[in-house]
C-alpha cells in the first residue's frame, strides 16, 4: 500500500509490537477485560495443521496490513459516515422543530447508509466468520459486537420512519450516540483481534484468494438484494468509500491493490459515485444549510440505465442456467430503446413505495392525536380500500399471469418468485385490522403492522425487480411486450393501478413518456387514464392530506364536476336533460348551443347507450347543476 494511504490512515503501530502481542488500549476493550490480546494464544487454535505463524510474512510483504485490511477499511468508512451525520443532526436539532423535507432528506440518507452497512454485516456473518472458523476459533465478543450495532440500526430505522413535521431529534440523537459507541467498539475489537487472528492464520496469498471469493459472494448477494436496481438512489458501499478517502486514493491505491482494471472506473465506479452525489449528497448539503434540497423530476433524477451487463453488474442473463428453450435465446437486449427507469414495472413499484410511505406518515399523525374520530376512520378506510385493490391486483397479475408468461422461456431464480409472498400476508392482516377499527380505538397495532409491511415490500422489490428487468428484456422482444401490455390493458388487469402510478410519476410524464413507449394513443388518456387519476386524488391523496393535517376532508366531487363540464360542452340539450330517467332514443354529439350532428347516420351505438345510462345515473345521484 502507498505511503500516501498509510499517512492518511495515521498508522502509527510498529510491526514488532504486533508480531506477538497487541496493546489494544481502548476504554471499550478495557470494560470487557481484554486489554492485552495475543493472536498466537493456543486457545484460538482449532486444528493442528493450521498454525498462527503468518504474521511475519505480512509484516515483510505488506507493511500496515492491519489498517489496510478490507474489513478495517470498511469500519473506517462506516464510522466516518455515521459521525458526519451525527454532526449534521446536531445542527438540524439546534434549528428547532423539523420541516417535512428534513424528514425526507434524513430518510434518504439513512436508507443509503443502512443498506450497505447491513449488506456488509450479512457478508460478515454468512461468509467471513465461517471462513475464519475453518482455521481458528473466532472470538465470541466480536460476533456479539457486530450483532449489537446491527440491532441498533434496526431501532434507528424505526425512529427515522416515524419522524414527522414539527418533531425534534432528541430521541434520534440519543440513539445515535449508542450507535457510534457500538461501531467504535466493534472496530476496536475487529482491528486488534479479528484482523490479527486472520493474518496469523491466513497468508497474504490466502487472503487474496479469499477476497476474490468474498467479492463473488457479495456480488451474488447484491444481485439478490437489488443494490444495482434502477429504482435505487445509490450504489451502496463503493461511493461511500470514495467519499471517505477521495477519488484519487480510490483510483490509484484501492483499485491497484484490488487489481481492478482502469476501465472499471469509467464504466462502473465513477457512475456509482455520480449517482451518490446526485441523490445523497444533495440531501446532506440541504440538511447542513437548512434549505430544502432542489431536486429534479423523478425521471431525470433516477440512474440513466442503458442496458449493458457492466452497468447491471451482477446478473448475467446470457448464462445458460436461465435458458429454458434453445428456440428462445437471450438476444433481445438491444431491441429495447427506452430507459429502465421508465419501464412500467419500475414506475409501478415506485408508486406503491411512495404510497405506502405517505400512508405511514399519515397514520403516525393519527396515532399521535389519540383515539380515532369518525372522519379519521372514514378517511383511513377510503384510502386503504384503494391501496388494497392496487396491491392485490398487481400481485395477482404478477404471480398468476406474468411470472407464468416469463417461465415459458426462462428458468427463473426461485428467490424471485418467493420474494413476493411475504408482504401479501401483511397486507391481508392490515385489511382485517382496518375492518375491525371503531371510533375511539387506537391504531398502534395497525401502525406497527404497517412498518413490517413497508419493510417487506421494499425488500421484495429489491429482490424481484433487477432480476425481472434484465431477464425479461433479454428473452422477450419489445413487440412481444407490447402485445402483452395491450392485451391486459383491454381486459382491465391494471385498472386498479393507474391512478397511483399516474399521480406519483406525474401526469405530464405519464402522457409524454409512458403512453409513447407503450404505443398508446393520447385519446386513451381522456377515455381511460384521466378518470383513474381523478379518482385516486379524491379517494387517496385528499384523504391522506386530511389525516396528516388533522382537518377533515371535504366532499370532493371534482371528477363529477369535470364530467358535467365536458357533457355540457359537447352534448345536445336533449341528451343533457333526460326526463323521468328515460334514456334518449338517439345520442347526438354537439355543443351547448344545440348545434348537433348524428353519429354514424343516427344509429344508437353500444357506447352511446352506456353513456346515456351514465348521464341518467349521474343526474339521479347528484341532481342537475
Amino acid at each position: 500500500m502507498s505511503s500516501e494511504f498509510a499517512t492518511r490512515r495515521n498508522s502509527t503501530s510498529s510491526r514488532s509490537s504486533r508480531r506477538s502481542k497487541v496493546n489494544i488500549g481502548t476504554s471499550y476493550l478495557e470494560e470487557n477485560g481484554c486489554v492485552i490480546f495475543s493472536p498466537t494464544d493456543p486457545k484460538h487454535k482449532k486444528y493442528e495443521n493450521f498454525n498462527p505463524d503468518k504474521l511475519e510474512i505480512w509484516d515483510k510483504t505488506r507493511p500496515g496490513h492491519v489498517q489496510e485490511n478490507i474489513w478495517s477499511l470498511g469500519d473506517t468508512v462506516h464510522l466516518h459516515e455515521l459521525t458526519t451525520m451525527q454532526e449534521i443532526l446536531l445542527k438540524v436539532q439546534k434549528r428547532g422543530p423539523i420541516e417535512e423535507w428534513v424528514c425526507d432528506s434524513i430518510l434518504v440518507w439513512w436508507e443509503h447508509h443502512s443498506t450497505w452497512v447491513l449488506q456488509r454485516e450479512q457478508l460478515f456473518r454468512k461468509y467471513w466468520i465461517p471462513l475464519c472458523e475453518t482455521r481458528f476459533h473466532y472470538p465470541k465478543v466480536l460476533k456479539d459486537a457486530c450483532k449489537k450495532y446491527a440491532r441498533t440500526i434496526h431501532n434507528i430505522s424505526t425512529v427515522i420512519k416515524q419522524l414527522a413535521l414539527g418533531d425534534d431529534l432528541k430521541d434520534l440523537l440519543h440513539m445515535w450516540k449508542s450507535y457510534e459507541k457500538d461501531v467504535r467498539t466493534y472496530k476496536a475489537y475487529n482491528d486488534n483481534m479479528g484482523v490479527m487472528l486472520y493474518h496469523a492464520y491466513f497468508s497474504p496469498k490466502d487472503a487474496d484468494r479469499n477476497l476474490k471469493d468474498a467479492y463473488t459472494y457479495l456480488a451474488t448477494f447484491e444481485s439478490i438484494r437489488g443494490s444495482c436496481c434502477a429504482n435505487r438512489k445509490s450504489a451502496g458501499y463503493v461511493p461511500s468509500v470514495i467519499n471517505t478517502f477521495g477519488e484519487h486514493i480510490f483510483r490509484h491505491v484501492f483499485m491497484k491493490r484490488e487489481q481492478f482494471p482502469d476501465f472499471m472506473w469509467d464504466a462502473i465506479f465513477s457512475k456509482q459515485y455520480q449517482q451518490f452525489c446526485t441523490h445523497i449528497v444533495v440531501h446532506i448539503d440541504a440538511l447542513l444549510s437548512g434549505n430544502a434540497p432542489i431536486l429534479s423530476e423523478w425521471t431525470n433524477q433516477e440512474r440513466n440505465f442503458t442496458v449493458n451487463l457492466e452497468s447491471f453488474l451482477n446478473l448475467n442473463p446470457l448464462h445458460p442456467e436461465y435458458q429454458k428453450d434453445k428456440r428462445f435465446p437471450p438476444n433481445k437486449l438491444k431491441e429495447w430503446g427506452h430507459e429502465l427507469e421508465s419501464e412500467t414495472r419500475t414506475i409501478t413499484n415506485k408508486a406503491l413505495k411512495d404510497e405506502i410511505k405517505s400512508i405511514r406518515k399519515a397514520l403516525i399523525m393519527v396515532e399521535r392525536r389519540g383515539p380515532l374520530e369518525d372522519w379519521e376512520l372514514s378517511s383511513i378506510r377510503k384510502c386503504f380500500a384503494q391501496h388494497y385493490a392496487f396491491v392485490t391486483s398487481f400481485y395477482a397479475y404478477t404471480s398468476q399471469v406474468h411470472i407464468p408468461f416469463l417461465e415459458t422461456r426462462i428458468c427463473l431464480p426461485k428467490i424471485m418468485k418467493v420474494s413476493l409472498d411475504d408482504y401479501i400476508e401483511d397486507i391481508d392482516i392490515i385489511h382485517d385490522l382496518v375492518d375491525s377499527l371503531k371510533v375511539g380505538d387506537g391504531i398502534q397495532e395497525l401502525l406497527q403492522t404497517w412498518y413490517s409491511y413497508e419493510e417487506k415490500f421494499s425488500f421484495a422489490v429489491q429482490i424481484h425487480d433487477p432480476m425481472y428487468l434484465i431477464l425479461y428484456h433479454a428473452y422477450f422482444s419489445r413487440e412481444e411486450h407490447l402485445v402483452q401490455t395491450h392485451k391486459h390493458l383491454k381486459n382491465g388487469s391494471f385498472d386498479d393501478c393507474f391512478g397511483s402510478v399516474i399521480y406519483h410519476f406525474g401526469k405530464d410524464n405519464f402522457r409524454r413518456i409512458v403512453l409513447k413507449q407503450e404505443e398508446l394513443s393520447d385519446l386513451t388518456w381522456h377515455f381511460k387514464f384521466g378518470s383513474k387519476y381523478d379518482r385516486y386524488v379524491r379517494d387517496v391523496v385528499i384523504q391522506i392530506e386530511a389525516l396528516t393535517s388533522g382537518l377533515p376532508a371535504e366532499n370532493d366531487n371534482r371528477a363529477v364536476s369535470k364530467l358535467f363540464s365536458f357533457l355540457e360542452t359537447n352534448l345536445s340539450d336533449e341528451c343533457l336533460n333526460p326526463s323521468n330517467s328515460k334514456v334518449p332514443s338517439a345520442l347526438r354529439i354537439g355543443n351547448s348551443r344545440g348545434q348537433t350532428k348524428h353519429r354514424s347516420g343516427g344509429e344508437i351505438m353500444p357506447d352511446d347507450k352506456r353513456l346515456s345510462e351514465l348521464i341518467t345515473s349521474l343526474y339521479s345521484e347528484y341532481g342537475k347543476r
